[in-house]
């Protein structure tokens, strides 16, 4: 009985801590905005193709090459991985972060601009880093709908 009542405030402890490591190694990055881009160029029976953009802020201290190619977004059940556009990364001195924008693999089609079920389920959705960890949605997070009029570029991302 004794060992019980020794063991119960360790393992309270032991919990404790590692949801402490856990909160603070995702606190480094956050979720600032998404993006969804309407192609009203390429619209084939009248059906728009809709990509996905996400912009995540890291902290400077944080922003390993490798941290960046090891999110996905999780939407319902699937699973996306993001890919990072490094040539546009936008570094924020004051606040001593890194701005990147990156593009998902998932491809979506939509009747209509600014699907209201397309975007609920992108507020819905969450972004994980090396397959475990949650990265937060920033407090004044936003989807956006975008469209495209002119076209995008074959060879590599382009984002405006």
């Amino acid at each position: 009985m004794k060992n019980k009542i020794i063991l119960i405030p360790i393992t309270i402890f032991a919990i404790g801590i590692f949801q402490r490591c856990t909160i603070k190694s995702t606190k480094n990055q956050k979720v600032i905005s998404q993006e969804l881009l309407y192609d009203s160029i390429n619209k084939h029976s009248k059906l728009f193709d809709v990509d996905l953009t996400t912009i995540v802020e890291f902290n400077d201290t944080d922003s390993t090459n490798n941290n960046f190619n090891n999110l996905s977004l999780i939407i319902e059940k699937d699973t996306f991985h993001l890919i990072p556009d490094l040539k546009n990364k936008e570094f924020i001195k004051e606040r001593n972060t890194l701005k990147i924008k990156f593009a998902t693999e998932a491809k979506f089609i939509s009747k209509t601009y600014e699907n209201d079920s397309l975007s609920d389920k992108i507020l819905k959705s969450i972004i994980i880093i090396d397959k475990s960890k949650i990265i937060e949605k920033d407090k004044p997070f936003v989807v956006k709908s975008l469209i495209l009029g002119y076209p995008v570029k074959e060879n590599g991302i382009k984002f405006e």
